[in-house]
């Protein structure tokens, strides 16, 4: 990770990564504002992207605990299914 980091610092390229890595997940937490999560809804079709410093309570869970015991716990879908029931509700 570290490496990627760098050469990415260096070079200003895009990298796009996929995990489901606790640790790796632990890592990025250093640059929330480069890093999006895909996912997508039990029973919704289709897959979004959000970038996770867009994600409601992000910043105040990070200080709690951080991003690797987040993921373990689902603390993740639990969240993004919470946003997508709100904005349903705010659409009607």
């Amino acid at each position: 990770m570290n490496l990627l980091q760098s050469r990415i610092e260096q070079t200003g390229l895009q990298v796009i990564a996929t995990t489901h890595s606790p640790q790796l997940v632990r890592l990025m937490a250093k640059s929330l504002a480069q890093v999006s999560i895909t996912y997508r809804l039990e029973g919704e079709p289709g897959t979004d992207i959000m970038r996770l410093s867009d994600m409601e309570g992000i910043q105040d869970a990070i200080e709690a605990g951080d991003l690797a015991n987040l993921h373990d716990s689902s603390w993740f879908e639990d969240v993004l299914s919470f946003m997508a029931n709100n904005r349903k509700e705010n659409e009607q």
